[in-house]
């Protein structure tokens, strides 16, 4: 009660029941901080991610290009969501699974990322071309990575029919050449404006937007009613205030700062291993969230906040790593004995 008195009175979990304490899935993030101890742990966690997630979207996807390509895919994934949130998911994928960097997980790769383009979700498309420049821009071998680049889109892209960059050129449509579909989310942000200006410092209430989105729409139901917010920043805004959206900005800076932090003792030469690449690869995923995000709602996703906890084991672990590194470096030889004379 005392959550829901809290946080608004539109907060409630499944079923419109009030929130408890246990529908927080703070859990496994707790879990990752404390088990991954060393740069060998966050690996095998990082082969989980990417083989749990990423088996059934490569599944799907090479199954869907050679089957039925071009064919939109609807499917849902009930740990993401609708396929808009999948293609955001899958985005936020490939850079892990590109750092894992054997020929298989290449393979899984091209699947991945064909499964996030198969949802004809154009937020999940710029977030795979945000992944393709941020990773291009990172690697320190650009010619072998412009040549992955342009093997995976020799692939891909002509299988992908007119209906498909139609949809795409829609993108930077503008005034009366926005779809319905545009033009909904500008009015459903509008409204979470109205939404946290009249609550501003805790909002409508965690997952409340839907709930409060009849009272405060005045449109008239043009858009249906009890929408989504499609849109992780201002899902956060009404729901949270303005408040919860600086701690949430705060939480995104604090994890990409880890990650360059990270990338930065690498590239110094003061760290060795691979956590310089997943520090790159941990960055690519959350810029292609925050590109994607902007139009999708997932900020409550819990992929997102298991990268969240993975950017603090980062740099926790290269810290301990790079102090070992150092005590190594810094004992003396031994000195030899002479053999005694006689």
């Amino acid at each position: 009660k005392f959550i829901n008195k809290l946080f608004g009175t539109s907060s409630a979990g499944k079923g419109g029941k009030p929130l408890k304490l246990s529908d927080f899935r703070g859990r496994p993030v707790l879990l990752l901080i404390n088990i991954i101890q060393t740069s060998a742990d966050l690996r095998l966690i990082m082969i989980v991610i990417a083989l749990s997630l990423g088996f059934e979207a490569t599944k799907q996807g090479w199954a869907q290009l050679v089957l039925n390509p071009g064919a939109p895919n609807n499917n849902p994934v009930p740990f993401l969501g609708d396929n808009n949130l999948v293609a955001v998911g899958m985005a936020m994928l490939i850079p892990i699974i590109g750092v894992l960097a054997t020929t298989a997980f290449q393979f899984i790769n091209v699947g991945v990322i064909y499964r996030a383009i198969s949802t004809y979700s154009r937020g999940g498309f710029l977030s795979i071309g945000a992944v393709g420049a941020i990773w291009f821009w990172r690697s320190p071998h650009k010619l072998k990575t412009l040549a992955a680049v342009v093997l995976a889109a020799a692939v891909i892209l002509p299988v992908l029919p007119q209906p498909f960059w139609d949809r795409m050129s829609s993108i930077t449509a503008s005034g009366e050449e926005r779809d319905k579909s545009q033009q909904s989310r500008l009015h459903f942000w509008q409204v979470a404006l109205a939404m946290a200006d009249d609550r501003p410092l805790l909002g409508v209430g965690h997952s409340g937007y839907p709930r409060a989105y009849n009272s405060y729409d005045w449109s008239g139901g043009e858009y249906l009613t009890n929408r989504a917010v499609h849109s992780a920043w201002f899902g956060v805004l009404a729901e949270l205030g303005y408040p919860g959206l600086l701690l949430f900005l705060l939480i995104i800076f604090g994890s990409l700062r880890s990650c360059r932090r990270v990338r930065l003792a690498a590239k110094r030469g003061e760290l060795e291993g691979p956590l310089g690449r997943y520090a790159i690869a941990f960055e690519t995923s959350l810029v292609a969230f925050m590109v994607g995000g902007s139009f999708v709602s997932f900020q409550y996703c819990e992929m997102l906040w298991h990268y969240f906890a993975l950017t603090i084991v980062l740099e926790r672990v290269a810290v301990r790593e790079m102090a070992a590194q150092r005590a190594l470096k810094s004992v003396a030889p031994p000195t030899p004995i002479e053999p005694a004379r006689s």
